[in-house]
């Protein structure tokens, strides 16, 4: 089975630039993407000859990301590692990150797309579903649980206040929740010598998009939470006055 695992990075740290953006400079992979990367060694054993791809999209400090993804499972499983690089994709929105991520993906024919349901500095959760959709690919986000894996689908449990339980079938884009995996930091010097092929020029296909992201702002929060106390009647009370009262926390 030919499987592709789709990772970005987040910053340690944003630091601040004079156009009003930010510079992602060490940058760490998404703890979802991290549960993802997990799921190949429990697929590996249900279906045979399988081989995964690394893809990333970014400048080239994400080749960070990807031996970090690569080292969480059996170095025999590892296919090409790639990294969608260009200067015309700076600053994309959901939409140009689609498309241009399903375009390198339709072209080499996937049965399994695996990533993180979101990332941890942009919580939208729009680029899964929207490559899914782009290639027609069976789609299921916030995985939480797999019930078990077959050649021909994955029984799986997917959601977070409520869960759905569903059998997805091949070809797919399964979208993961966070979930307790670690990098293996032994592999991580194996993943470093591997060569990470990157993808720019011509060979990207660039669909441009009717938005624009022009700059980058932290959310301040200043407001406090308040720890209600009392038996389940009392803390009902008294979320009631907070409504009612249109009191802020």
């Amino acid at each position: 089975m030919k499987v592709a695992l789709l990772v970005k990075g987040t910053p340690v740290e944003l630091r601040p630039t004079k156009s009003g953006g930010y510079v992602r400079e060490e940058l760490i992979l998404n703890e979802t993407e991290l549960s993802a990367a997990g799921f190949i060694n429990k697929l590996c054993a249900a279906v045979n000859d399988v081989t995964v791809d690394v893809v990333s999209m970014g400048p080239e400090v994400n080749t960070e990301v990807i031996v970090q993804a690569a080292s969480v499972f059996d170095e025999e499983l590892w296919g090409e590692f790639y990294l969608l690089s260009d200067p015309r994709l700076k600053g994309s929105d959901t939409y140009a990150t689609s498309n241009v991520l399903a375009s390198f993906l339709k072209k080499k024919n996937y049965q399994l797309i695996l990533t993180g349901s979101y990332t941890q500095d942009s919580a939208t959760s729009f680029v899964p579903a929207q490559i899914a959709h782009i290639l027609g690919y069976a789609f299921a986000g916030d995985i939480v649980e797999i019930v078990e894996v077959r050649s021909e689908y994955v029984h799986l449990k997917a959601g977070e206040n409520w869960l759905d339980e569903m059998k997805v079938k091949y070809p797919a884009l399964l979208a993961f929740a966070p979930s307790k995996v670690a990098i293996n930091f032994g592999r991580i010097a194996k993943a470093l010598k591997r060569e990470v092929k990157v993808i720019e020029g011509d060979e990207i296909e660039v669909k441009p998009s009717l938005t624009e992201v022009v700059a980058v702002e932290k959310i301040k929060f200043e407001k406090k939470a308040e720890k209600i106390e009392g038996d389940v009647l009392e803390k009902a009370k008294r979320v009631l006055e907070i409504i009612k009262g249109g009191e802020e926390l």
